[in-house]
């Protein structure tokens, strides 16, 4: 589409209505980063979401230059509304889940996402973060900062997780980050508290809440154990869900990929010889779809390949090979950009 020189920034799927990515000529992403830099406002809150996601993802596609993703996030200064800070959170944490094979990018990738998440926390804990739905939103982004190594946020978490030990209450939105730094902790007390909220809670985003928390743990393999929540006694579609959502959210961290890891390595056998192992064969491929896109080191990568190799009834495999793609692709994704993200972020 061709506009006039003189013209302004254009803008197109308005509001998000469309599932499709756009991208643009290079002045007029220059143009929307002035915008956002200036005055995001006059950019509509769903679209600041999706420019940030565009770029990502356009940048994985190796359409635009990682520095267009880069420069956008620093406009997140001036950003106070929850949803683009969810967008920018989760781009950023899927280039951490794959950067992790590459340590030393690795480290210095968190590092720059520290630097957001300090500016983050301020607007947090200053209440500039409007979310005029709910509060899930903040409490993952809460989360997000205390992961990151703020210390500020890590000393309000603890203080709110040992008054909760005491009989208070957690705000809603400071409880995913409580729990975590609780279960950093580590002390019986704390387990069978948690333990039994996870038990007997009624709600189905606290217990993932819960779980994603439990995933902060140091020994977590202990942890499931104790907590017996990786059964595989009852294969029905109420318990596959469950402990679907279990899997996806032990894998926020690399202690729980590596947890995840071991529970299947050590489960194979004994899945694929049970008596209801056609039901039991769907426990195996929603472990290994979840941890297919968090797995980055040659030790797990080897051990994923290792596994669906050694599937036997022929459905699985196929199914597993299937999964393994996107292992596969991450590979490629950081074999190729993982210098291109770092040059991005050194320039900044």
């Amino acid at each position: 589409m061709t506009v006039p020189e003189d013209s302004g920034w254009i803008m197109f799927n308005i509001q998000s209505s469309g599932f499709y990515r756009v991208n643009y000529d290079e002045k007029n992403w220059k143009l929307l980063l002035i915008q956002l830099i200036t005055k995001p406002d006059r950019i509509h809150v769903l679209n600041r979401a999706q420019i940030i996601d565009d770029a990502f993802h356009l940048s994985r596609a190796a359409l635009v230059p990682y520095n267009y993703y880069t420069s956008l996030l620093e406009y997140l200064l001036m950003e106070d509304h929850v949803m683009p800070w969810n967008t920018a959170v989760t781009g950023l944490s899927s280039i951490m889940d794959a950067i992790r094979r590459y340590p030393t990018e690795y480290s210095m990738f968190k590092e720059y996402a520290k630097g957001l998440a300090d500016i983050l926390y301020d607007k947090l804990s200053g209440n500039q973060i409007h979310n005029n739905m709910t509060k899930i939103g903040w409490s993952k982004l809460f989360s997000w900062t205390c992961n990151m190594g703020n210390s500020r946020c890590a000393k309000s978490a603890s203080t709110h997780f040992d008054g909760w030990l005491n009989g208070h209450e957690i705000p809603s939105e400071m409880e995913e980050a409580a729990l975590c730094v609780g279960m950093k902790k580590a002390n019986i007390a704390a387990l069978s508290k948690v333990h039994k909220l996870y038990k007997t809670t009624r709600s189905p985003s606290q217990q993932k809440i819960i779980v994603r928390a439990l995933a902060c743990a140091e020994n977590l393999q202990t942890l499931l154990s104790h907590l017996d929540l990786m059964r595989l006694d009852v294969a029905n579609r109420g318990s596959l869900q469950s402990f679907k959502t279990v899997c996806e959210n032990v894998v926020a961290t690399p202690a729980g990929v590596k947890a995840l890891i071991g529970f299947l390595s050590r489960k194979l056998d004994t899945i694929q010889s049970s008596p209801i192992g056609d039901d039991l064969h769907k426990y195996i491929a929603v472990v290994y779809s979840a941890l297919a896109p968090k797995v980055a080191t040659d030790d797990e990568i080897i051990v994923m390949d290792k596994i669906r190799r050694s599937v036997k009834p022929a459905d699985l495999k196929t199914k597993l090979d299937d999964i393994y793609q996107k292992i596969e692709s991450n590979l490629l994704w950081m074999e190729r950009d993982h210098k291109k993200i770092m040059k991005a972020i050194i320039k900044m």
